[in-house]
Formats: structure tokens, sequence, C-alpha cells
């Protein structure tokens, strides 16, 4: 069985080009399907859930099924732009609004 989980979450990682990426699976005995997690620093993402047809495939080909890809994309894209949100600064104010910005009250700008 962990065998199998390990190999599911490699075909996720290969999938979206990923190596380094941390994917958590669980199964569902009574429903028959498989569920996800992405891993980033210290965000996840929710839950996705692949049906036993998708298990099948990725399990004989070593990647996820065309359909279930862009959803994996996705959620590792808002997983992504959650983490930067809080690491990366603010990007810089255009030059020309902090050069107005820094001018006394009632000092008008120079081409005026």
């Amino acid at each position: 069985m962990r065998n199998l989980e390990e190999k599911l979450a490699q075909a996720v990682r290969n999938s979206l080009n990923l190596p380094r990426l941390r994917v958590s699976v669980r199964r569902h005995r009574l429903r028959r399907s498989w569920s996800f997690c992405l891993h980033k620093e210290r965000a996840c993402s929710d839950w996705l859930e692949l049906d036993s047809s998708s298990i099948e495939i990725m399990e004989k080909l070593g990647l996820l099924p065309a359909l279930h890809l862009g959803t994996f994309r996705i959620a590792y894209a808002a997983l992504r732009q959650a983490t930067e949100g809080e690491t990366k600064p603010s990007p810089r104010k255009p030059k020309g609004l902090a050069a107005r910005r820094k001018r006394a009250p009632g000092q008008e700008s120079p081409g005026s």
C-alpha cells in the first residue's frame, strides 16, 4: 500500500514537473477514491479527489490523466501565490508616483 501511495505522489510530481513538491496521499476505501494534498513551505492546498479509474492510469503511465492535470496546476498556482505573498516584499512603486508624493502640498509639478 505504501508503495502505491509513493507511486501516485511521484506521478503528481512528474506531471507538474516539480520533483521536490511534497504530496500527501490518502485512500478512501468506501468511496473507492484517493485524495491528494500539495504542500509548499508552511501552506497546503485543499484535498483533491480522484476516482479509481484515474488511479489506474496514474499507476500505468506515472502521470496524471489529462483531465485532472489542469486542476492540479491551478491548485499549485494558488498555493504558490499564497506562499509568495507572505515572503516577497511588495513591488516598488513607479518612479513618477513616488516623486509626486514627495512634493510639499501646494507645490506645482515641473511641467505646469
